[in-house]
């Protein structure tokens, strides 16, 4: 055997018992491989770890160096962490909220092609025209939108957190496994793992019930989005409007709501029969 000048002699039976023959190669440089036995050494990331701990058909086995058994745990948990996204999960459902902000979405009022305003009960172009009092019928619509966003950033937190923990538990999880089935090989009793699979699955589930909600919850606030920015631009339309005309449609939409009223009202009067067929 030789290393740098160094020689070292040692005798073929110390070879036969002791000495295998190895190759070593970087995580990046086997990928694909499989091999009978793989052997990842410290100081990768998790995709490093993920690729030396699938490639031995009989045997994987990671590397740790650590003071104990538990501080080889929290380092394998180190590495599987390593190499994550910069972006994190509550940084992404922020810029998705900015982004619905200000979202495209189809124009409610003119373009400046147009050379025919839309008039008020025209519910494509302007579909908050028809309403007679817009400040009261939006009024809580703004702060509605904003305790929804605010919901919505808190969950994201929580998601973000939970997930973090999964992630952990995960990894000691497979950790107990790994330790247990080297313990039983040597004949020795294993531990119950069983608190860890519980937590496991109680994380798991309150991670998906979670991102359920918040999916709900984007969809409300998408639409008290729409809401205020629809009646931001139904507002400017009036206001642009003359003295005149601003009056001639506000007597239009009192005289529709009344018609409205009197359908609604003539619809829901009770019939009666007088004998003669007619009521």
């Amino acid at each position: 055997m030789t290393d740098s000048s160094n020689v070292k002699d040692v005798s073929a039976e110390y070879v036969a018992d002791h000495v295998h023959l190895a190759y070593a190669s970087t995580v990046h440089g086997i990928q694909g491989e499989t091999t009978d036995e793989a052997i990842v050494g410290p100081g990768v990331n998790a995709a490093g770890l993920y690729v030396g701990m699938t490639g031995g058909r009989e045997r994987n086995e990671a590397v740790v160096i650590a003071q104990s058994a538990e501080a080889a745990v929290d380092e394998l948990a180190a590495t599987m962490m390593r190499a994550r996204q910069e972006v994190t999960l509550e940084d992404a459902s922020r810029a998705a909220l900015d982004e619905l902000s200000r979202a495209a979405r189809p124009v409610d009022q003119p373009t400046p092609e147009d050379v025919t305003p839309a008039v008020w009960s025209d519910r494509k172009r302007r579909p908050f025209g028809a309403i007679i009092d817009l400040d009261r019928f939006v009024a809580d619509a703004p702060e509605k939108a904003a305790d929804l966003r605010a919901k919505v950033e808190r969950l994201s937190d929580s998601i973000h957190r939970n997930a973090e923990t999964l992630r952990t538990v995960r990894a000691r999880l497979s950790m107990a496994e790994a330790r247990g089935h080297a313990l039983q090989v040597a004949g020795v009793d294993t531990e119950d793992p069983s608190a860890l699979i519980v937590l496991r699955d109680r994380l798991t589930a309150s991670v998906e019930d979670a991102t359920t909600l918040r999916k709900q919850l984007l969809g409300e606030y998408t639409r008290a989005n729409g809401t205020v920015e629809r009646a931001a631009a139904e507002q400017q339309l009036r206001d642009a409007m003359s003295p005149e005309q601003a009056a001639h449609e506000h007597q239009a939409r009192i005289r529709h709501a009344r018609t409205a009223q009197d359908a609604r009202t003539t619809a829901s009067a009770p019939r009666f029969d007088d004998g003669f067929g007619i009521g």
